[in-house]
């Protein structure tokens, strides 16, 4: 037996040790995204087994995806249905992206073999719609769902155009998203509901989605989004800032942290400047408050300002490479790059559940001889056939203190899961989202609300109650709900809660059973805990941002953010993914109370486990390489009316490529015997499209099995088949609008068959008075 498989029995010996020990998985996944799911599962205690068809290579990619799983080589040709059923039979979840129908079965009816059995299910386009079955990959689905359309500089700014992000995004929270939703369907099993028996997850649902803050924008307005560049989502100054040694980032949208920001440079003179009075009046004058502040930090060295600025508590970090974040001393505090049992190092989980401790166990060699289940099943059974039909967190009581994305994000899909879901805001103004720009609801005389997109993105199927956590009344309400509540959430600088009496140790002497969520940007460990810090921060300091953009030396090359806040969404996910855990924790082994540490830096390297580990295996930086990550000739290309963008990942995706090529402009090159002249092909392949449409492009690229998508505007995604087949985009009564309707984006996740309905997001204290859940 391996030491990987010595580290697993040891932690599954103990019902109690781990969330999911005992549980069966599995993993089909030939995408990342599949695998990165399965993954998920075997870091919350599963005992995972990955099938694998033919040979995998044993680089850094195939080991930041399967730590803690073990792995099978199997003969079995996906189409052989018996050798199939024979895996599956003892499973209780199945991990898939397309082997269960090459095998002849439905993902989305109970199998014979196991009727019992849960199909998590992440693909392109999901288990429904017009492209189901179709292929695609990260980038494609960046071009497809409009997120590249809005990350990069304006057209007119040198390097402008559509950018491509340097990182697996979609990927990654796809995993996240389809991991959740499997341990909901668990939670509703253990519960006796009556449940679905498969998860469906589509890449181009999250790929809309995440953008969800930029989305509702647009579908309040019908404006297109600009591309900002490196500005941030929340006001200004919140962008990368040349200093006197490189670049740093500085986000300060808040009133409170332009005002210290100012202070600390020297110019508390323009704080009570009528053009910068608010935070939308910042947002339109953004060039007025360069003109003053870009000046003097230009002066400072990169060390100097953020001495200065953290001292005077603006969120603010460097541009990492990779490098700086291995040596930074929060990362290395927090344990964020750790060594597995065989000394080989990598990324942590940054699930962080005192009652469910993460094993690092080793990637196993590809290829094991399967020994048999490391632990007998459960002896509750599993069946999702009981007497009561309910959303699987129906009834679970939630109370959410968070504040502007990433909490009120956890806590949405929690309330998308059925669970009861109570927002705390403060009297008057509410949440700080309710105040961001640019869009919101306006009445029928015109007016703008408080019902801004900020707000109704992260908080649908919740209620709204007014409380002043400054006042021992407000305090004393809060402990109140506490008392009954299973879940609170919370997004507050670790430490701050302390003052009213409403941490974590405080609120579970009252109610033990309480799981305390805590998210924040640095964790509640570690030398930055007591800094604040925003989504743009983290994707700085955890080195995101030097992986997008263009080649420095190149016009407008540089580290570049990407459009939406990305981190907000992917911590709020991730802390979902926790708290969910936790509840099942409860559920499968009467478990108590715990608190949860979520950390936005902890999730920004999650989010990069390969390029991290590729990293810290040969010492070297991968590239920052604008629209050209992938394999030439992968990248954007202009046609008439437009891009499009094309996806290179096979030897016969550039054979094709240089046959289409040479159907316009025939090729110079001598050696043209039926492989492409890299070298020569991007250039002809541009001259081809430029001749021609999208529409006609894609028909052919299609033709010829190559991934590849129009670089689309909201407008070509709202109007996508796929998308209103899959009715990701729900419009709804709300008595705020002069229309008295809204739309909104649904939950991207399908448990069975449809999503899970949509209550529109709460007006402030719409739920006053209200005594208790």
């Amino acid at each position: 037996m391996r030491s990987s498989e010595r580290a697993c029995v040891s932690k599954t010996n103990s019902k109690s040790d781990r969330a999911l020990a005992a549980l069966r998985v599995v993993d089909l996944g030939r995408r990342p995204a599949a695998a990165r799911a399965a993954q998920l599962l075997a870091e919350l205690g599963a005992d995972v087994v990955r099938l694998e068809r033919g040979a995998e290579p044993d680089d850094a990619q195939y080991r930041a995806l399967n730590r803690r799983k073990r792995s099978v080589r199997t003969t079995a040709d996906p189409c052989d249905r018996a050798a199939l059923e024979a895996w599956l039979r003892d499973a209780d979840v199945v991990v898939d992206d397309g082997d269960l129908e090459a095998g002849g079965l439905d993902p989305t009816r109970p199998l014979a073999c196991n009727r019992d059995l849960i199909v998590c299910s992440v693909t392109p386009y999901g288990l429904s719609g017009p492209r189901r079955g179709e292929d695609a990959d990260e980038a494609v689905l960046q071009a497809q769902a409009g997120l590249m359309a809005i990350t990069g500089h304006d057209d007119d700014a040198p390097g402008g155009g559509p950018m491509q992000i340097g990182v697996p995004l979609i990927t990654g929270l796809s995993a996240v998203n389809a991991a959740t939703g499997v341990i909901a369907l668990l939670i509703g099993r253990l519960r006796a509901f009556a449940t679905p028996t498969f998860v469906d997850v589509a890449m181009f649902d999250v790929a809309v989605t995440m953008q969800s803050h930029v989305v509702q924008n647009y579908l309040i307005s019908g404006r297109q989004p600009q591309r900002r560049g490196n500005a941030g989502n929340g006001g200004h100054p919140a962008q990368t800032f040349d200093c006197a040694d490189g670049v740093i980032y500085i986000s300060a949208g808040t009133d409170q942290h332009y005002a210290k920001l100012c202070e600390a440079l020297g110019h508390a003179d323009i704080v009570g400047d009528p053009r910068f009075a608010d935070v939308l009046a910042r947002d339109r004058n953004r060039a007025e408050i360069d003109a003053v502040l870009g000046p003097i930090i230009k002066t400072r060295s990169r060390q100097a300002l953020m001495d200065l600025l953290v001292k005077a508590g603006v969120p603010c970090s460097t541009v990492n490479t990779y490098a700086d974040l291995a040596a930074d001393p929060h990362v290395q505090a927090r344990g964020l790059i750790v060594r597995d049992e065989d000394g080989l190092p990598g990324v942590a989980s940054p699930l962080r559940l005192p009652r469910s401790p993460t094993v690092r166990s080793a990637a196993p060699p590809p290829g094991e001889r399967f020994k048999g289940w490391l632990a007998p099943r459960r002896p509750r059974p599993l069946h999702g056939d009981g007497a009561v039909s309910a959303a699987p967190l129906d009834g679970v009581r939630v109370l959410d203190l968070g504040r502007v994305l990433a909490a009120p994000w956890a806590a949405q899909v929690l309330g998308d899961f059925g669970a009861n879901v109570l927002k705390v805001e403060r009297p008057g103004r509410g949440d700080d989202a309710r105040l961001y720009g640019p869009d919101a609801l306006t009445d029928a005389t015109g007016v703008r609300t408080l019902e801004s997109a900020f707000h109704l993105c992260a908080n649908r199927n919740k209620r709204s109650i007014l409380v002043d956590l400054a006042s021992a009344e407000g305090q004393a309400r809060v402990r109140s709900l506490a008392a009954d509540a299973d879940v609170l959430i919370e997004n507050f600088i670790a430490g701050n809660l302390a003052r009213f009496g409403l941490d974590a140790s405080t609120l579970r002497t009252i109610n033990p059973r309480l799981i305390y969520v805590s998210l924040t940007g640095y964790g509640q460990s570690g030398p930055y805990a007591d800094r604040p810090g925003y989504d743009a921060v983290f994707q700085a300091q955890g080195g995101l941002m030097a992986m997008t953009g263009l080649p420095d030396g190149e016009p407008g090359g540089g580290p570049l953010k990407t459009g939406p806040s990305l981190m907000d969404v992917s911590t709020g996910q991730f802390a979902a993914l926790a708290a969910i855990t936790a509840l099942h924790q409860r559920h499968a082994d009467a478990a108590p109370g715990q608190h949860v540490d979520v950390a936005l830096l902890d999730v920004a390297v999650a989010m990069q486990a390969g390029g991290i580990q590729s990293f810290v295996e040969t010492g070297r930086q991968p590239p920052r390489r604008g629209n050209r990550v992938g394999p030439s000739p992968t990248g954007l290309y202009i046609c008439q009316d437009g891009p499009i963008f094309l996806s290179v990942s096979s030897p016969d995706h550039l054979h094709a490529l240089a046959t289409l090529a040479s159907t316009v402009i025939p090729s110079t090159s001598p050696s043209d015997s039926g492989k492409a002249n890299v070298a020569g092909l991007e250039e002809r392949l541009r001259d081809a499209f430029r001749q021609t449409t999208r529409d006609r492009a894609l028909e052919r690229l299609a033709s010829l099995c190559v991934p590849c998508a129009a670089v689309n505007r909201y407008d070509e995604v709202f109007a996508d088949a796929q998308l209103r087949a899959r009715a990701l985009v729900q419009d709804i009564a709300h008595p705020a609008s002069g229309t008295n309707t809204v739309r909104i984006l649904s939950s991207p996740i399908f448990l069975g068959s449809r999503r899970s309905p949509s209550e529109r997001p709460p007006m402030l204290g719409e739920h006053e008075p209200l005594a208790v859940f």
